[in-house]
């Protein structure tokens, strides 16, 4: 069974605050709580361990961008190596400003 967290635990785990956490929600960027109570809401933890890994991949993969660039890697190429899609080795790029 799935633990649930209210939010000053989700808050403590993610390091964010009630503002970010809410916003990050609104760009669907994190998950939604699910409702436990007529005014309660809570987390299943695993839906924050999820998002917490997957922002770890996504730094991963982004440092090797920037490791296959130094060496003059192509944008096609790295996205062939990192398994993902070209435009997302783009949009990568250009929100981490890697040239």
């Amino acid at each position: 069974m799935d633990q649930l967290m209210h939010r000053p635990e989700v808050e403590r785990m993610t390091g964010m605050a009630t503002s970010t956490l809410y916003a990050a929600m609104a760009r669907d960027e994190f998950p939604w709580p699910i409702r436990i109570g007529k005014q309660a809401v809570a987390w299943p933890a695993s839906r924050v361990q999820e998002w917490i890994d997957e922002q770890i991949a996504r730094d991963r993969r982004v440092a090797d961008i920037r490791g296959f660039r130094r060496t003059g890697w192509s944008r096609r190429r790295i996205a062939a190596q990192l398994d993902i899609s070209l435009p997302t080795v783009s949009r990568i790029m250009r929100e981490r400003g890697i040239e």
